[in-house]
């Protein structure tokens, strides 16, 4: 099985994977005068529901303390290469929709028939300029979203007023789902990921799966699953029910530990503080 997840498209999966080197740039030009405003906007959903945490597993372990270097043990090297993978697999497709979200948020909302409303115009990959419309309507306790992107060439493609994501959220932002979209050459809009965001008090939680619409039959039915609370954090790749890699350190010590069905006989495997491998204590 390929632990990456991919479109099917060579072209658009090149593309993207190129742009993730790219620097992105914002610009603040605002692309409609705001309307009557009346009462509070929405929240937004959170930022955190198009990250991946994965920073603080690879910028700690690039260092240790007092400078000094050591060789890295093999059971962090094997947890190490896992995360990277996969987070470069998800964060290929989490580019866009966070530039647009990150762009709209720059505008003043205005609102049409009930409906939140914020635009701008961003360039995104150096020369990209791209038109986004994110639509914010109560309903209940909840919020639905809708993310329209217009440009007449985003990583090649052309899009006209199309709907990049849509999802939910409850009102103040602390549970969220969304669904991407993109236009895949032969297929058309096609729903390519899944998202769910729970934030419970300082606990963030974050979960991507591939639904079936996905174009790469080898990935359906994958999901990745991020915890962070406090120092720890948590890393949960699962291919089937019993088929997963699970990755457990503490952000400012390093020290953790790897579970993976296709690693060390499906037991247990840890390191300490200098990446060294270790024997693994009891679990509580």
């Amino acid at each position: 099985r390929h632990t990456t997840i991919m479109f099917a498209s060579r072209k658009t999966s090149f593309l993207l994977a190129s742009a993730c080197a790219v620097a992105l740039t914002l610009s603040a030009c605002d692309s409609a005068s705001p309307g009557s405003v009346t009462g509070t906007p929405p929240a937004l959903i959170s930022s955190q529901a198009f990250e991946i945490d994965g920073e603080s597993f690879a910028s700690t372990n690039a260092q240790f303390p007092g400078g000094t270097t050591s060789v890295q043990g093999a059971n962090h090297t094997r947890a190490y290469a896992t995360v990277f993978l996969v987070n470069l697999a998800v964060g290929v497709h989490l580019v866009v929709p966070s530039a647009a979200t990150a762009s709209a948020s720059q505008d003043t909302p205005h609102v049409e028939s009930g409906t939140w409303i914020w635009e701008n115009t961003m360039t995104i990959f150096l020369n990209n300029v791209v038109d986004v419309r994110l639509e914010g309507t109560p309903n209940g306790s909840e919020v639905d979203w809708e993310m329209f992107i217009t440009s007449d060439n985003l990583l090649g493609q052309a899009y006209d007023n199309f709907v990049l994501y849509a999802g939910t959220s409850q009102i103040g932002g602390g549970m969220s789902t969304w669904s991407l979209y993109y236009d895949i050459d032969g297929l058309g809009r096609t729903r390519v990921l899944d998202a769910d965001y729970l934030r419970t008090g300082a606990r963030h939680e974050l979960t991507f799966s591939i639904p079936e619409t996905n174009p790469n039959e080898d990935a359906r039915g994958d999901s990745v699953y991020y915890m962070a609370e406090g120092n720890d954090r948590v890393f949960d790749h699962r291919e089937s029910p019993s088929q997963n890699r699970l990755v457990d350190w503490d952000a400012v010590t390093a020290a953790g530990s790897i579970t993976a069905w296709d690693y060390n006989d499906g037991v247990r495997a840890c390191w300490d503080s200098n990446l060294d491998d270790v024997s693994c204590e009891p679990a509580l």
